[in-house]
């Protein structure tokens, strides 16, 4: 039948050895300790100690004996040691946090404790010691890491915001205060609803409920200022903890300037699609990158052809093209641009007068070329109307007998006819 166990702690231990001469026991306990066992007498003079206080120490076990508590400290703690071990012998009991001084004079971390204790008549202070170092290594790379935090946080160019589980606002940096164009002070203790408006109308319950339940927020929403406008923000929000607390960390990114950068490039973008000149981007070696409706239209290719198959001679009688890669795209090349007549082919066969601009941009690698055709058939069409209109006119002119003078606003003569210059 098992051992009942003992009302009180090492009360087995003191049934067994407390009558006999064997300590090999107690031996045995105190170097199983973690960490370091120590003997004092009331002058703080080191009277026993553990093999792990001999390792640690650095220290011979003849080198020990006699050595006072203020030896083996650092001389910043000795008057906390000192009222910690006047405590021991006053009350019972007392414990420190101090160092301990290896041999070599380097400082290890303890927690020390001590207990009075009274054998024949004379007191002495028992006590062990834990090594503090991995405590205090983690305590430290707590505060780097705190640290960084913090700097980070206050140096973000973002807007950070630091929330409680119930979404009161308990910090944030300057650049959020810049959003909200308001001080820290006016702005803390606001809350969410106070701060921000949810994108496409979702309530703002959403995001609280969010920073309560701890979950990830990401999306686009409006962020309120102080005179109540508001503009375009990116938010991202992620649960975190510090000091065992659990708070909640938003980010805010004005993207007000980029939102309305990318609406003026969509309506670029509509214009360049729709306008009837040709507009057309290509590599060095002729392959369209891009390629606007009415190139597509010309060639007779549709909204998903690949247009990187497209080449300069599908867009050129072949007189052209060898003009185009031959004198226009390198005097676009060195100049930077080119101007001049050209010619198209449609998707019929058929050739087209056109007017083209080439733009080179050598700061994109690989280089790549960009170009404006316009067809100029129709004012080419109208100007040769105009020209056989002056012909006739100038036929039916020099034809008649009678005078013709033309003068202007100062009556300065512009032209006469062959039977005005007979009269004069």
């Amino acid at each position: 039948m098992a051992e009942q166990p003992t009302a009180n702690a090492g009360q087995w231990i003191l049934s067994r050895f407390s009558e006999t001469d064997d300590l090999s026991l107690t031996r045995a306990l105190i170097n199983a300790l973690p960490g370091i066992f120590y003997v004092l007498n009331t002058k703080g003079e080191l009277l026993d100690f553990n093999e792990r206080f001999v390792q640690i120490s650095g220290y011979e076990p003849n080198e020990l004996h006699g050595l006072t508590a203020d030896t083996l400290t650092d001389p910043a703690y000795r008057e906390a040691v000192g009222r910690a071990i006047e405590k021991v012998f006053t009350t019972g009991d007392a414990f420190v946090q101090a160092p301990v001084r290896k041999k070599n004079g380097q400082l290890i971390p303890f927690f020390l404790t001590g207990r009075k204790i009274t054998i024949d008549g004379e007191t002495y202070l028992i006590g062990t010691g834990v090594d503090l170092t991995s405590e205090m290594d983690a305590v430290r790379a707590l505060e780097e890491a705190e640290h960084r935090y913090i700097s980070m946080f206050q140096n973000s160019a973002e807007g950070q915001y630091l929330f409680t589980r119930d979404g009161l606002l308990v910090d944030l940096n300057p650049a959020a205060c810049r959003l909200h164009r308001a001080s820290r002070d006016e702005l803390l203790d606001s809350t969410i609803r106070d701060l921000f408006i949810p994108d496409r109308g979702r309530p703002v319950e959403l995001i609280s409920r969010a920073v309560r339940m701890g979950r990830k927020l990401s999306g686009n929403g409006r962020v309120i200022r102080s005179d109540k406008s508001s503009f375009e923000g990116e938010i991202y929000g992620a649960p975190m903890e510090m000091a065992g607390n659990q708070f909640y960390l938003v980010s805010v990114r004005d993207i007000s300037a980029r939102l309305q950068a990318e609406k003026q490039v969509q309506r670029l973008l509509y214009v360049i699609e729709n306008t009837s000149d040709l507009i057309g981007i290509s590599d060095s070696q002729g392959r369209q990158l891009f390629l606007n409706r009415a190139g597509r239209d010309l060639v007779g290719a549709d909204r998903n052809t690949d247009v990187s198959s497209l080449l300069i001679p599908d867009f050129h009688p072949p007189e052209v093209t060898k003009f185009v890669l031959d004198e226009a795209l390198p005097a676009a090349r060195q100049r930077g641009i080119w101007k001049g007549k050209t010619a198209l082919r449609d998707k019929d066969g058929r050739t087209i007068p056109a007017s083209q601009i080439i733009l080179s941009h050598p700061d994109e690698d690989p280089e790549v070329f960009s170009t404006i055709i316009r067809d100029v058939s129709e004012r080419e069409r109208i100007l040769e109307e105009l020209q056989n209109a002056r012909d006739w006119m100038t036929i039916t002119l020099n034809s008649i007998s009678e005078g013709v003078i033309s003068v202007d606003r100062e009556g300065i003569i512009e032209y006469m006819n062959p039977a005005a210059r007979k009269l004069t």
